[in-house]
């Protein structure tokens, strides 16, 4: 290994300084280059501790409890910025450690854009992006981080450099591993380079929000919303025990300036029958759709998890939701609720726990964004079923044979 890789960060962040479940790291990597990120993963295997891919951490698990005591963090800030656009294919391609706001604004510029708009957006890496499947409330429009990456570049847990899809607008050839490493959130691999699929710049958009004090009206405001304007780009409500029995409706759209005049005067239609009067105005709106963007991701929680319901039970499912959580967001058109602990009290996290078990005997899906500190807890958390368990056993050890990176990510897995 190259002395540039080996040598930790001298001013590592304070991100990249924190430990990982109450455990101190070994050191902080920071390599320049695939090669060394190589390097760097194959070291850690044959000492036998874990590597902890980590770029500005905005939606990292932070209580996660390395098996062996033993890990490193691998910073990807030194691997590039380099953004490069092909606007007449539609094409962006980016370093993995391109802060999301950058390349945005570089392709707005040649008229383009991606169509996602994650949490913290000017502080998150491209990579991080990726790894998170940090779609925002765009998922509503536009599905998926994944379904935006058309080619990427990575370093497994073999050490190994490899490529995944292509550089065209159109690939139809073999399995789309874009899909399979996006939301992986490190356990795959070391995300290096993406290429994104991009559409053009909206005319115009908007944000509105609307407080509404009871939360069974807004609840139902908010489905009435979604189903007599299904063109909307999202449609969310936010709460929390914060504000008790009470709600934020938030929604947006893009277009022309006619198309969105028409969609206020029918948004505000559909929420007067409810008997909402006002929205609120933009730089309000654009502050709750952030605050909405991080609880989807489950940013700055104790303890958070997201579940996917069908969409016919999205109504009942989030009443259900809001009665257990400090903190709540509902994405209604594609039935994906997430909830958090904003404490890192035991009492909130059991109810999480709780929350997660009923909703699997119900059929439904759910995810761990932020685990509970509490390593009794953690055990209280529902088993996978021993198919999903051995697929996801069968990835990593495809991609991460020996286990050496994001340990103790896919615990509940083993």
């Amino acid at each position: 290994m190259t002395a540039q890789a080996t040598e930790p960060l001298t001013e590592p962040s304070s991100t990249a300084a924190s430990c990982l479940g109450g455990v101190q790291p070994k050191a902080t990597y920071a390599p320049a280059t695939e090669q060394e990120c190589a390097e760097i993963i194959l070291e850690a295997q044959s000492a036998g501790y874990g590597v902890v891919p980590v770029g500005a951490s905005t939606c990292m698990d932070m209580n996660l409890s390395p098996r062996g005591s033993a890990y490193a963090w691998l910073h990807t800030g030194r691997l590039g910025h380099d953004v490069q656009i092909a606007a007449s294919d539609s094409l962006v391609t980016c370093s993995a450690a391109a802060p999301f706001a950058t390349v945005q604004g570089l392709l707005r510029q040649a008229n383009q854009r991606i169509a996602a708009d994650p949490p913290y957006a000017a502080e998150a890496t491209v990579g991080g992006v990726v790894a998170a499947n940090a779609y925002g409330l765009l998922r509503c429009s536009s599905g998926p981080v994944g379904d935006l990456v058309v080619a990427m570049r990575m370093v497994t847990g073999a050490g190994e450099v490899i490529k995944a899809g292509a550089r065209v607008v159109k690939n139809a050839a073999g399995y789309d591993l874009c899909r399979l490493v996006a939301g992986s959130r490190g356990a795959l691999g070391v995300i290096t380079e993406v290429t994104f699929r991009t559409n053009p710049v909206r005319q115009k958009t908007l944000e509105h929000a609307a407080d509404v004090p009871d939360l069974t009206q807004g609840l139902s405001a908010a489905w009435a919303l979604h189903e007599e304007l299904p063109r909307l780009d999202y449609v969310a409500v936010l709460g929390g025990q914060d504000q008790p029995n009470s709600c934020t409706i938030l929604y947006g759209a893009s277009g022309s300036a006619q198309y969105l005049g028409s969609v206020e005067i029918q948004a505000s239609a559909v929420l007067g029958r409810h008997g909402i009067m006002a929205s609120a105005s933009d730089p309000e709106a654009a502050s709750a759709a952030e605050d909405a963007r991080r609880c989807l991701h489950g940013c700055g929680m104790g303890s958070a998890i997201r579940l996917s319901v069908p969409r016919a039970s999205g109504l009942a499912a989030a009443t259900y939701v809001a009665a257990r959580s400090e903190r709540w967001v509902w994405l209604v058109p594609c039935g994906i609720l997430a909830a958090g602990a904003l404490s890192r009290s035991d009492t909130a996290a059991s109810r999480l726990v709780e929350m997660c078990g009923l909703v699997l005997e119900r059929s439904h899906q759910c995810v761990w964004l932020r685990k509970p500190l509490d390593p009794g807890l953690a055990r209280r958390l529902p088993a996978l079923s021993p198919s999903v368990r051995r697929l996801i056993q069968g990835l990593k050890s495809v991609f991460d044979p020996v286990g050496v990176l994001s340990p103790g990510l896919l615990d509940g897995a083993q």
